[in-house]
């Protein structure tokens, strides 16, 4: 029998996949149908501009204190004994880029970028569910 601990974490799991399916889909299905020809919206292919680029800030912060940092400090001093492990910034980026795509639901430029900033992102939905995936298999 499972204890509450583990029921919570498992909801938790669910709700932050479907908020990040949720989140990336439907951007995703209005762009597809702007650049299929449907014309489902009208905005401006790339309104939004002044949010999404705070969001790309963190998001590229983000990545680069995750991955590229420690590589970069292995090749220097061959050695992790010594290193300083850094936390990026979370929620700004995900929240600037809710809502532009809020603002903007529908412009092509705005939804591909904000999903490229979001797969970036490692302190957004898709790695907090990479992350609680990777905690529940365990």
């Amino acid at each position: 029998m499972e204890d509450k601990r583990t029921k919570r974490r498992r909801s938790f799991f669910v709700e932050a996949v479907v908020f990040s399916v949720l989140f990336l889909t439907l951007p995703l299905l209005l762009t597809v149908s702007v650049v299929v020809g449907l014309g489902l919206s009208n905005a401006n292919p790339w309104c939004g501009w002044e949010l999404l680029l705070p969001a790309g800030v963190f998001s590229l912060l983000n990545f680069y204190l995750s991955f590229v940092r420690p590589i970069a400090y292995r090749l220097r001093h061959h050695d992790m004994s010594e290193y300083k492990f850094v936390s990026g910034i979370p929620l700004f980026g995900p929240i600037c880029l809710a809502i532009a795509l809020l603002l903007c639901f529908g412009a092509v430029g705005t939804s591909t970028v904000g999903l490229a900033f979001c797969f970036v992102d490692t302190l957004g939905p898709i790695w907090l569910a990479v992350a609680l995936l990777r905690e529940l298999c365990r």
